[in-house]
């Protein structure tokens, strides 16, 4: 979409919106396989998500399809055993805010994301990846981590940011998604 209107112009983003649509459609005839994550993964996910903030399992789910790229829809049934878990284990504290639990990643959650970062992701058993199918799920925890800082920002700029400050955020992802082809492109 261009920004060096002010004015929004319903035709650019109908257009933008049907180039969308066209890619995923494309990709419909294309054989599907699991994209469900691991318990390892999930787990390294969700400390993922707690890093900078404390947050409620509604707001972990959200972060997680958020950070997946919607390849991934989590449940709060997928969610509360892991958190629980991650609460043993004392990854994760747990505070009750009201009417809901808030969770914080501590020291050994930390070290836990530490290490999930210097180990490479193993392939979950009947995945493959192909193409634009790739499991967007089995990625590096570093980068899992990095990608769930920028969703609240990207909001952040979308609900309280000037016009301006929209424009120069949208140039920078611009430029961002340039780069990451780039290191894509690389072999």
């Amino acid at each position: 979409m261009s920004t060096s209107s002010k004015n929004f112009d319903l035709r650019e983003f109908v257009g933008d919106l049907f180039t969308i649509v066209k890619d995923r459609a494309m990709d419909a005839g294309q054989p599907r396989t699991s994209t469900q994550p691991t318990s390892e993964q999930i787990e390294v996910a969700i400390l993922a998500t707690l890093v900078e903030t404390p947050k409620n399992a509604a707001e972990i789910v959200s972060a997680l399809a958020l950070t997946s790229a919607g390849v991934w829809m989590p449940t709060a049934g997928k969610i509360h055993p892991i958190l629980s878990k991650l609460t043993e284990e004392k990854s994760v504290s747990v505070k009750t805010d009201g009417d809901r639990k808030v969770y914080s990643i501590t020291k050994t959650g930390k070290t836990a994301l530490k290490n999930a970062a210097e180990k490479p992701a193993a392939e979950p058993a009947g995945t493959r990846s192909t193409g634009s199918t790739k499991n967007l799920l089995n990625c590096d925890a570093s980068f899992l981590k990095s990608a769930s800082k920028l969703g609240p920002v990207m909001l952040d700029v979308a609900q309280t940011g000037t016009r301006e400050q929209q424009q120069a955020a949208a140039a920078a992802l611009d430029e961002m998604r340039n780069k990451l082809h780039a290191i894509l492109a690389e072999k």
